[in-house]
């Protein structure tokens, strides 16, 4: 079987504060529009051009709530994710959307001493939320970004 892969790696500014809700199953769901540029000279008139894309965002879990809390219109993110288009009726039309789920999201807005935070999304469950990691997603493992860093055991002497 051929080798597959469907992952999104977009950086750029929420167009909007983001929307929080809970399901009726207790799941945090946090869902923001991300607006990325793209600057081009026009080749016939030879003026520069910018471009801007859209792309709609949903974060699950802890994620979600971390998100919501930190998040607002014009803050600048990263997000790693992997596409994933679904349908829904309006009005007898079949609509698609083609989103965003987030896996994982680095702010790039300052919030006091720290300027950047990285955290996982909700492919772990055992997430603390205050707690910030990087998601190793090849090896499900998951090691802290920040504080404690766990002492090597090794055989010197000194």
């Amino acid at each position: 079987m051929p080798f597959t892969m469907n992952k999104v790696i977009i950086i750029g500014r929420l167009g909007a504060d983001p929307e929080f809700r809970t399901s009726p199953q207790g799941l945090n769901i946090c869902r923001f529009r991300v607006a990325t540029n793209e600057r081009y000279r026009d080749r016939a008139s030879g003026e520069w051009k910018e471009e801007t894309d859209w792309h709609n965002v949903v974060v699950f879990g802890p994620l979600a709530e971390t998100a919501n809390k930190l998040l607002r219109k014009g803050s600048r993110v990263c997000v790693e994710g992997r596409n994933k288009t679904r349908q829904y009726e309006k009005n007898g039309v079949t609509m698609y959307v083609t989103e965003v789920i987030a896996r994982s999201l680095v702010f790039l807005e300052s919030r006091g001493e720290r300027e950047v935070v990285e955290t996982t999304g909700y492919d772990n469950e055992f997430a603390d939320p205050t707690s910030f990691y990087i998601n190793d997603i090849q090896n499900e493992t998951f090691s802290q970004v920040e504080g404690e860093v766990p002492e090597e055991e090794d055989d010197l002497p000194f």
